[in-house]
This record gives C-alpha cells, structure tokens and sequence, in this order.
C-alpha cells in the first residue's frame, strides 16, 4: 500500500536540534504579523455586522441566433401563460367601461392578420370587459381597443369633443414577479405588474409593448443545492414584464371606422396592440449570502498570503545569512573542548601500523607506485611527534573557536553591499561563511564527496590525526582575515 502514499513528506533538514533557528528579530515579525491579523479579524467582524449580507451581480446574456431564441419561446419558462386583464379610465381614475370595448383574438404573429380588415377582425374577436381576466402567451394574441361613438357616428365632432380632447389611460395588468434582495427568506415575490399608456382617443396607433424577460439566482452552495433538489425547492426564477414601448401611426385612418350591425354602434378605433416577445437575450440577476463562514475563509486567505510573504521576505532579507553565520559559529565552538593529550606506548604503537597492506595485488602498476609514493610521504609526516601527539601553540592562537556577534541590519546590509566597490570585513566575514554552507551543504557538493569517502572506506586505513581537525580547512582558515 506505501505505493499509493501522496501525503508523506521528505524528511526536513535540522538546524541546532531544531526545526528552525529562532531569533529575536523573528520574534518582533510574528508579534507584529499577529496585531496586524487581530486587526484584520476585527475589521471583517465590524464589516459583518454593518454592512450588507449579500453579494449582487447583474449581466444581459445575449441569445446568439434565431433558433435559440425561438426555443426559448417554446420553452415555458420563458414564455408561460399569464393572466392579462385591461381598463380605461379618465383623470378621476373612474374606469369607462361604457365608452370603450376591447376585441381580442388569438394570433400565432402578426403575419397571420394578413388582408384581414379590423372590420372583419372585430366580427371574429372575442369581446372583453373591462378588467375581466384572460389567459394567453405574451406575444400570442391581438387587441383591439375601440371607442364607442356618440351620436348617429363617429364624424360628429360635438357630440364626440369631450373624449376626443381628454387624456386617458389605458391600463395593462399581467402576472409577474418583483425581487427584493433584502429579503431572507423569499426574495422573489408574486406580484400583479401594472403599465399605464396614455392616449387621445382622436388619434389612430399601433401600440406594441416591448416585453423583456429576467432571470434571478440565489446562489448557494453545494450541499444546499442538494437539499433543494431532494426537498423540491427552487433557488432560480424566470419571470417577464412590459419595460417599454413603441407607437406607430396607421397608414390609412379611414379603416379606423368599425360598424356594428347587431348593435348598430359605430365604433372607432383608437388603437391596435401587440405584446412584442424579441426574447434576443434576457436580464441575469444573481446574489449570493455573505455568512461569517465567507469571512474567515477571506481572513484565512489574507492573513496566510501575509504571513508566507512575511516569510519570504524575512528568509531573504535576514534569516538565510544569519543562520549561515550561525551553523559555522557552532562548528567552530564543538572543538573548545580540551583535547586530552595521551602518550603512546608500544602497545598502542604497534597498533598504528602505517606498514599495513592497504591496496590489492591487482591495482594497476602506476598506480601502485603513486600509492607508496604518498604512503612514504605519510610515514615522514608521522614521524614528527608534535604533529601527532601535541598540537602546536603557535597554531593554537590561529584557530577560531568564536565568531563575533553582528547585529541584526548587518545582515540586512549584506544583500545590497558590493565586493567590487568596498571594503568591509565583517560583510566579507558573512560572506565567507556563506561561501562554506553552499560549498559543503549543497547536495552535488555532498553526494560527490560520499561517493569519494565510500570508495576511501574500502581501500584506505585513516591514520593522519591532523585530518581530524576542521581548522585545517582553507575556507575555515580564511575566516582568519576578516576577524
């Protein structure tokens, strides 16, 4: 099963036995970074309870072409059937339902009326009263609103002056729906739509109502989208209604005269209207609830994206050369300890046998040769007994068992000094320590030196007592010139 394990990390490199190198100045950053997030924190609760909890968003989509928009037509959602009813009524509100008749007839488009006349439409159309309630698609249907004359017609002015001199209104109501986005529980409300158009009944128009269609989504996430979907809830609507409007005379107003032979009133006509649907794209409103929950993932974001760069700007500023300095610094104190001198005896010389055999028969013949000729050299290195039973005093006082301490913008310093146009020991110090680290600790540096080390193990015998010691490293000995 270890095959499918994606979670386990590598193993972390170690500083001082612990996970990371604490100083002072990480100390002052972390205290800072946690009065900035308790001040973030804050201001998000405060903004919480101030100010609004939901998020809006509106945009017209456009229908691309004409067979997706005649789908949404035949889609009931987009074009359901509603209750309609009209009125007419005068400046006092009073509704005049003895003046005016309505005649409606259903109709596929306006293209079906063809040569029919509005005589001949009157005689097949259904008479309304005012106010009463029909049922019909929005763009399905034609109506007629028609002014009863006075008199023995429609050409006597007098008798006719007073309705075709006044302003009236023609009343449109239709099913529909209003938003309220304050609303918690139901923002999407029934409501009756009502639209006014003016009008002089003298005057002969098509009146053609331009009808839009909306669409609201309370967005909501995944587990309540589930919920709905068991419990048969909704969290989407679409609804329309009449936004505006277009007038159009008529060519030839001597058709505007209708007569009745059953009643034997003359009618004429005021105008002609038609719901038009273009349905070329629909209104797209969306809100989404704002909970505490949307705050601390906000406040989660924003305070790790401040403290990873925090992180990162501290790593690059200060932390990467302190630590440096600070790993030679403990390398170098490891060796304060006094190192016993002890006097060998014969039983410990015969032990260091420098004579031993330390190469196979099978090595190649030049290479046994250099082999005994470092081997003698070796030998006459050993037999100085101060180099392998005392440590000189003289070298003693060379070495370096402590690094002097640097303040913190020292450090800081560091990034922009320039080795080409100054002189500074102690930015030569730091960088000198740097210069071991990223010899020693890089991993192609490490990995060459075990393969050297592993190949030594299996061939050599380590006698040299001076190798022991790290102060016999040239980098290490560099450090010397800059303290």
């Amino acid at each position: 099963m270890n095959i499918f394990d994606v979670i386990s990390e590598s193993p972390k490199t170690y500083i001082f036995q612990k996970g990371s190198n604490k100083t002072n100045l990480g100390g002052i950053f972390t205290v800072l970074y946690l009065v900035f997030l308790i001040a973030i924190i804050v201001g998000y609760i405060y903004d919480y309870c101030v100010y609004e909890k939901y998020e809006y968003n509106y945009f017209y989509k456009y229908f691309l072409n004409d067979e997706q928009i005649e789908e949404k037509k035949k889609d009931p959602e987009y074009n359901p059937p509603l209750n309609f009813s009209f009125e007419v009524t005068n400046k006092k509100n009073e509704i005049l339902k003895d003046n005016f008749t309505i005649s409606i007839m259903d109709i596929k488009n306006l293209d079906d009326l063809g040569g029919v006349g509005f005589e001949e439409f009157f005689k097949k159309s259904k008479k309304l009263k005012m106010g009463e309630t029909i049922n019909k698609k929005v763009d399905k249907f034609l109506l007629l609103l028609l002014f009863k004359c006075q008199g023995k017609n429609c050409t006597d002015f007098e008798k006719n002056r007073e309705f075709f001199r006044e302003n009236l209104n023609f009343t449109i109501s239709h099913e529909s729906k209003i938003i309220d986005f304050e609303s918690a529980d139901s923002p999407v409300i029934n409501k009756t739509k009502t639209f006014y158009k003016p009008f002089i009944t003298k005057q002969v128009l098509k009146f053609l109502p331009i009808w839009e269609f909306y669409n609201y989504e309370e967005q909501i996430g995944i587990f309540s989208r589930l919920f709905n979907y068991m419990s048969d809830s909704r969290n989407n609507w679409t609804f329309g209604q009449i936004e505006n409007y277009k007038l159009l005379p008529f060519d030839n107003e001597d058709n505007a005269i209708i007569y009745d032979n059953e009643t034997d009133i003359e009618y004429k006509l005021v105008f002609a209207m038609y719901n038009i649907n273009i349905l070329d794209g629909i209104h797209l409103y969306k809100r989404k609830a704002i909970t505490l929950i949307d705050y601390f993932a906000n406040i989660a974001a924003l305070g790790t994206t401040v403290f990873n760069l925090l992180t990162k700007i501290f790593g690059a500023l200060y932390s990467k050369n302190f630590d440096n300095y600070k790993i030679v610094e403990n390398i170098l104190s490891k060796e304060i300890k006094n190192i016993k001198k002890i006097k060998l005896n014969n039983k410990i010389e015969s032990k260091l046998n420098f004579e031993s055999k330390l190469i196979d028969d099978n090595l190649e013949e030049n290479d046994t040769i250099n082999f005994y000729n470092d081997r003698n050299s070796l030998n006459n290195e050993n037999e100085n007994k101060n180099d392998v039973d005392n440590l000189d005093e003289d070298e003693d006082e060379d070495k370096i068992y402590k690094l002097p301490k640097l303040r913190f913008y020292e450090f800081f310093f560091n990034l922009v000094y320039s080795k080409c146009c100054t002189y500074i020991k102690r930015q030569k110090l730091i960088d000198s320590c740097d210069q071991i680290l990223y010899k020693y600790f890089s991993v192609e540096n490490i990995l060459y030196n075990q393969i050297l080390f592993e190949n030594l193990l299996k061939d050599y015998h380590w006698n040299n007592p001076k190798l022991k010691s790290i102060h016999k490293n040239e980098l290490i000995l560099e450090l010397n010139k800059y303290i």
